[in-house]
């Protein structure tokens, strides 16, 4: 079934002001069971681990789409950009939209830092990390490191930069910003088919019409085209393994799943008697720290009172049901990939001729991928070291 947009001539009260939409939409956590390696990026600010669904339903509350999957840490946003750009994901036509309750922040004016960081402060700023990594000291956060981690950067730098001046705050946290913000665009895309990473020259490498049809719906890719990104590979040990990616995110669109919420007939709200009353303060999605205060009507009609609080019902037992089906696949397949990932780390430690660097980097790309693990297991020790070879040097990714 496919959402009728609001017609121009709409005389419900409600709708007649918003022509051509289609209906409304929303990320919802849910809280799942995945193994507890892979808790990291299922966690949500709030401390919970859940993924984020998408729900997508019409003015008459009927579901015709649900992404499923996607890790807690993820953004609303991220997750309906992925949803737009499935070839059988959510579809909408021009002159039309859906209702989406936006991010509820306040932006206020800051100081800012006016520090011009150097290509010494920075590389010393990674090496840095890469200590405070190694030492596990602040490991063990679920979103990264432990509270307090930018006091021992500081402490750190003030051994390698003695003149900089750099703090923990302002400088070095607002740093640390810019570059999770830098290698999560470039991570996304080189995870992403038809990108690919060249090695030499550290920079991202695609055809032109990947680059074009990418950049459409991801504006910050536009700088880093053709731009070297030479603290890649450190970064990924630092940041890679948090990152969401989505990877195991079900799409349920109106050809798989039309789920009616209403199982009585439709609210006729030309017989209600509205009055206000004052919802408690509802503070769920990412990126919205503030509480929002929203409003319901509540007429004169018992049944009508019913059908809602059922619509309701039913709307929460979908979703806990997608949360239940994720939440399973997700244990299993975290079981096998998590052995998969050891067999590969194993054999390549066996593999002659192999540098450290380029064992490291094998572990993360094929290790990490249940099917190439599969493959890269089933092959000769010759076939492997080629396979090594070309999935390091940036033939293949």
């Amino acid at each position: 079934m496919s959402p009728v947009p609001v017609p121009d001539n709409e005389t419900d009260e409600r709708w007649k002001w918003f022509k051509g939409c289609l209906g409304a939409l929303d990320g919802t956590y849910i809280k799942v069971k995945v193994p507890a390696i892979d808790r990291k990026p299922y966690r949500t600010r709030k401390g919970q681990i859940c993924t984020n669904v998408l729900g997508v339903c019409t003015r008459d509350l009927l579901f015709t789409y649900v992404l499923a999957g996607w890790e807690g840490s993820a953004a609303d946003s991220r997750v309906l950009r992925d949803a737009i750009s499935r070839p059988n994901g959510l579809k909408i036509t021009p002159g039309t939209y859906y209702l989406y309750m936006a991010d509820s922040n306040i932006v206020r004016g800051v100081t800012r830092s006016k520090h011009t960081w150097t290509n010494d402060e920075d590389a010393k700023l990674i090496d840095a990390l890469m200590e405070i990594h190694a030492s596990g000291k602040y490991a063990g956060a679920d979103n990264g490191f432990k509270p307090g981690y930018l006091n021992g950067v500081q402490q750190l730098l003030d051994v390698s930069l003695p003149n900089s001046g750099l703090k923990a705050e302002p400088h070095i946290k607002s740093r640390m910003k810019t570059w999770k913000t830098h290698f999560s665009i470039v991570y996304d895309m080189v995870h992403t088919s038809g990108f690919g990473w060249d090695e030499q020259k550290c920079c991202i490498i695609a055809d032109d019409s990947v680059w074009n049809e990418y950049v459409k719906s991801h504006k910050g890719a536009v700088n880093f085209r053709d731009k070297a990104f030479p603290f890649y590979d450190k970064l990924c040990t630092i940041f890679g393994k948090d990152r969401a990616t989505g990877s195991k995110a079900v799409d349920l669109g109106e050809e798989d799943v039309v789920q009616e919420t209403q199982k009585s007939s439709p609210v006729d709200i030309e017989d209600f008697d509205f009055v206000d009353e004052v919802v408690p303060n509802v503070d769920r999605s990412e990126g919205q720290t503030g509480s929002v205060t929203s409003k319901r009507k509540r007429g004169r009609s018992t049944d009508a009172d019913e059908i809602y609080r059922e619509s309701c019902k039913d709307i929460k037992e979908v979703l806990l049901r997608f949360g239940e089906m994720v939440g399973e696949q997700l244990s299993k397949e975290g079981m096998e990939a998590r052995e998969i990932y050891e067999k590969v780390s194993d054999e390549l430690k066996a593999l002659p001729g192999i540098t450290t660097k380029k064992r490291f980097k094998a572990a993360h790309l094929i290790g990490k991928d249940v099917d190439l693990g599969r493959s890269f297991l089933a092959l000769t020790i010759e076939e492997k070291i080629e396979m090594v070879e070309l999935y390091t040097d940036g033939s293949m990714g």
